[in-house]
């Protein structure tokens, strides 16, 4: 699949938390709850994979990043924390990531900051001068 051919927009909690729980994110270890920004990647106008993040009171956490597994592998999931680390913005950015996924976001400058017992890497990013 050809990325460009994935449209990407902004979606609701209910939409992202239902195509969650569709894709048994649990499962994944990827959390399931609102979150205050969420973005959909469409292919032939099925919903593909989703992420969102959330202001906390001292940074913004990217959450819920999960794409379906025939689509992975194709860099949908790194368009998609593209577009919300863009979205954040110039602000210190905590994820909490499988392995695959802490690879992508290694590439935005995220730091590993621990590994918990379940396999979840946290990430952090600091503010950037840009």
């Amino acid at each position: 699949i050809d990325v460009q051919v994935i449209r990407f927009e902004h979606i609701s909690n209910d939409m992202a938390i239902a195509f969650l729980k569709e894709n048994r994110a649990a499962k994944e270890c990827v959390f399931v709850r609102p979150c205050d920004y969420w973005i959909g990647a469409y292919y032939n106008d099925g919903l593909v994979g989703v992420g969102g993040w959330t202001q906390k009171r001292r940074y913004a956490e990217i959450g819920g990043v999960l794409v379906k597994e025939e689509f992975r592998h194709q860099g949908i999931g790194g368009t998609i924390n593209a577009c919300l680390i863009a979205l954040i913005g110039n602000k210190r950015i905590v994820a909490y990531a499988r392995p695959a996924e802490a690879r992508i976001l290694d590439r935005f400058n995220f730091a590993k900051k621990q590994t918990l017992i379940n396999g979840t890497v946290k990430m952090e990013r600091g503010q950037t001068n840009e």
